[in-house]
């Protein structure tokens, strides 16, 4: 069952990125011209065009570091299956995106993360200490022809990581519909929907909290959620 999944996301990651327009610098296909989503790396900062309402916008460790990570430790931010690595938050906004009939936005960072979990995450709560906002890579994003925003990310230190307050801080969200998702060690959403829901001006938002090494096997879960908020 878990291959069968990881192979129907890689289907729907190839699929989504050949809709995808890519930046200058090309990085949006591996030379083999498979997409980076799936696999982590620096993906090109791309949203799909259609004339769907909702958009599925998340930010994935595996495409914000230099080069995929495999640390096993990693499991809020990463999938690892016979020696591949996947972005879970990837994996579950791919699913959602085809779901909702949705477009979907992957948030990259102008400068990586490192590599190692531990610097990255320890970084991140330098950038909350001191209220920074990473700046993100150019995109051709246009929030307003959307009713409904799915906002998805891993959860860091029970809290959420600042890359998703740039995103908001960049496109405004505040008559949209806005769904948080997340991906979790075992810990649950912490403290990321109220954080967001104070950054996009509304209260008492909830969402869908998935723990990383059971996303492989909650695929229909994640369709019944999908259904049951009348997108």
């Amino acid at each position: 069952m878990k291959k069968c999944l990881l192979a129907l996301f890689s289907a729907v990651a190839l699929v989504t990125l050949t809709a995808c327009t890519g930046n200058d610098d090309g990085a949006s296909t591996n030379s083999d011209g498979s997409g980076t989503e799936a696999t982590g790396g620096n993906a090109a900062n791309t949203t799909t065009q259609t004339d769907s309402n909702v958009l599925v916008a998340y930010f994935s460790m595996a495409e914000n570091v230099p080069t995929p990570v495999t640390d096993a430790d990693t499991s809020a931010s990463t999938l690892i299956s016979d020696g591949e690595v996947y972005g879970a938050t990837a994996y579950v906004a791919s699913t959602i995106q085809t779901a909702a009939n949705a477009d979907i936005h992957s948030i990259l960072v102008e400068e990586p993360y490192p590599d190692d979990y531990d610097a990255t995450t320890d970084q991140n709560r330098e950038e909350q200490a001191d209220g920074f906002l990473p700046p993100l890579q150019a995109s051709d994003l246009d929030v307003s022809s959307y009713d409904t925003v799915f906002i998805g990310y891993p959860v860091w230190a029970t809290g959420t990581p600042q890359a998703i307050f740039s995103f908001i801080e960049e496109n405004d969200l505040s008559d949209k519909r806005v769904i948080p998702f997340c991906t979790h060690a075992g810990y649950g959403s912490g403290s990321s929907y109220s954080e967001i829901g104070e950054a996009v001006g509304q209260s008492n938002l909830s969402g869908l909290d998935l723990e990383a090494e059971e996303i492989p096997e909650s695929e229909e879960a994640i369709q019944e959620w999908v259904a049951s908020l009348e997108l």
